[in-house]
């Protein structure tokens, strides 16, 4: 899977940009602050109708811009789409092959980003939320259906608050037992998911980006391995936080309050964790999150590596370099050129006129 070219019009710094790409490395370098950032959040909010960043859509338009568009041509396995994504008036207009696709699932599984930013730091360091947020995304790419789970049941905890901010007691349980197989279900594949993830992180992080024993775990309260087991111990969680829920208006047991824990040597990655090692944490997520769609769908997602070596020692930029090449395509940041010293890419200089509008001019393909 690649992307075979790249056009955004009105999108930050980027009021018009037409971009053809390698399948394997391309790297866009310049000095900071000139756009290179904001192209990978371009090629990131084509293929996840998102922004790394975590800022809304709308944010992403160019300044005073009323509309704004990101396109590209999606090649791999023998086929070739063309997707896009207009913002205007606030909302998103997506096509595949020119149509309005049936659904944002059918948008969604054309194109799979895999992306590392400074930003993404809150994976490793802040709220559960980020780590549910990044497990949902990768289920989500091997388990299509697993969208409409998420989203039944997110629709279920919203009905459920509603009902404890209106202190109606006698409905809630009803309303729990609705709730129970949904529970049960999305904790089960989130711990399969994780566990899937868990040893290539570990791997990654020791053989390639090196410095410790990395583990991930997918934490809930819910006891079992079962589907069954854990309906059954979500049960009697729901039953014994319903007094504090009602206190405080919300739900306060189910997959929603979990989390994926990281750790490093044992310790807590939220308490103790560098940035240094938080970065590497997180790039070895992402990095083991590519390598599991790899091993179920044979092809790798587009890698977005933004800033990646800023950071790292020489060592472990040369052994991240040499562990990607090869490995699908990827769309990597720096400030020099020399990061594909030796290796085959496209690289681009981004540069700004005048008006700080974001230019790219194509440099010598190195080998």
């Amino acid at each position: 899977m690649y992307l075979k070219g790249l056009s955004v019009r009105g999108i930050r710094n980027y009021s018009r940009l037409d971009v053809s790409l390698s399948p394997g490395l391309n790297l866009f370098f310049g000095d900071n602050a000139k756009g290179k950032t904001n192209l990978l959040e371009a090629a990131c909010f084509l293929g996840s109708l998102r922004s790394f960043r975590g800022v809304k859509p709308a944010a992403l338009l160019s300044w005073g811009a009323k509309e704004g568009r990101v396109s590209g041509e999606v090649a791999g396995a023998g086929v070739a789409k063309k997707i896009a994504v207009g913002l205007s008036e606030g909302k998103r207009r997506v096509t595949v092959d020119g149509k309005k696709p049936g659904s944002a699932r059918e948008y969604l599984l054309v194109l799979k980003v895999s992306s590392f930013s400074p930003e993404d730091l809150f994976l490793v360091k802040e709220y559960p939320a980020h780590r549910r947020r990044f497990l949902d995304r990768s289920i989500f790419h091997l388990h299509p259906g697993y969208l409409d789970l998420a989203n039944r049941y997110a629709a279920a905890v919203r009905q459920i608050n509603a009902a404890f901010k209106a202190g109606e007691a006698g409905v809630i349980g009803s309303y729990e037992e609705l709730i129970l197989p949904l529970a049960a279900e999305v904790a089960q594949k989130r711990r399969e998911q994780a566990d899937a993830l868990a040893p290539l992180a570990t791997e990654l992080y020791d053989r390639v980006l090196g410095g410790g024993r990395l583990e991930t775990v997918y934490r809930t309260a819910a006891k079992g391995g079962s589907r069954q087991e854990l309906e059954s111990s979500y049960r009697a969680l729901l039953e014994k936080k319903r007094p504090e829920g009602l206190r405080r208006g919300c739900l306060m047991a189910g997959p929603h309050t979990d989390d994926l824990a990281v750790t490093l040597s044992g310790r807590d990655m939220k308490l103790s964790a560098s940035r240094g090692q938080s970065r590497l944490a997180m790039l070895a997520l992402v990095l083991a999150d590519a390598e599991l769609y790899h091993a179920e769908r044979g092809e790798y997602p587009v890698l977005l590596l933004d800033d990646v070596a800023s950071e790292l020692d020489v060592r472990r930029r040369d052994a991240l370099m040499e562990y990607i090449t090869g490995r699908g395509q990827a769309l990597l940041t720096a400030t020099e050129p020399a990061l594909l010293d030796g290796r085959e890419g496209q690289t681009f200089r981004v540069e700004t006129n005048p008006e700080g509008e974001a230019l790219l001019s194509f440099q010598v393909k190195r080998k």
